[in-house]
């Protein structure tokens, strides 16, 4: 049995589910009190959920796509903080959540799956931390599509003050690279 609440902003983690039909333990996002996780066993996508949670959530839930679909769509984009509510009883997923008109309640199967143990594959101790600002990643990779790079590598001189060079690599003789400096005190990358 499963019974918590799911933060709308963590079903941002769809965009790390896999497409292959065939691969049902990847096909859906893992619900749990604590967190939410997507892969589609190349990228691995993690979101908390803690928040909102009453002290009695407990368990586990598998929620596939056309679910989390309809989640958003009867009950406003991710980005609404709201909480809709599982619960999973004898193999049924039950969501319940409130809109403009009032309480509205989809049951659905649980999926008969078992989610990858990711945690093996998520690495402990880094030597280097690297952030970087989401819109300065969506020009480089805008720049990296319009020069028909498919891979980007990044590479640094290990020191986190260092500037930082990213390298294309695509079909044809195209060298593309980027360099992301450090261009502010406390600015890490």
């Amino acid at each position: 049995m499963a019974k918590m609440k799911l933060n709308r902003r963590a079903l941002s983690v769809k965009h790390g589910v896999s497409r292959d039909v065939m691969r049902h333990a990847l096909n859906c996002v893992k619900v749990t009190p604590k967190e939410c996780i997507a892969t589609d066993g190349r990228i691995l996508v993690k979101v908390d959920n803690w928040e909102h949670q009453d002290d009695d959530a407990e368990g586990e839930v598998l929620i596939p796509p056309s679910v989390l679909k309809f989640i958003e769509k009867m009950f406003g984009p991710a980005s609404m903080q709201l909480p809709v509510e599982l619960e999973e009883i004898d193999g049924k997923l039950r969501v319940k959540g409130f809109d403009d008109s009032g309480e509205i309640t989809l049951t659905a199967c649980n999926l008969e799956a078992k989610f990858p143990e990711y945690e093996k594959v998520v690495p402990k101790d880094t030597e280097h931390v690297f952030t970087l600002d989401v819109k300065l990643m969506e020009r480089i990779i805008k720049a990296a599509k319009a020069a028909s790079v498919t891979a980007l590598s990044f590479r640094t001189q290990g020191d986190k003050y260092k500037a930082m060079e990213i390298r294309g690599i695509g079909s044809g003789c195209v060298e593309f690279k980027a360099i992301i400096m450090p261009w502010r005190k406390g600015f890490e990358h």
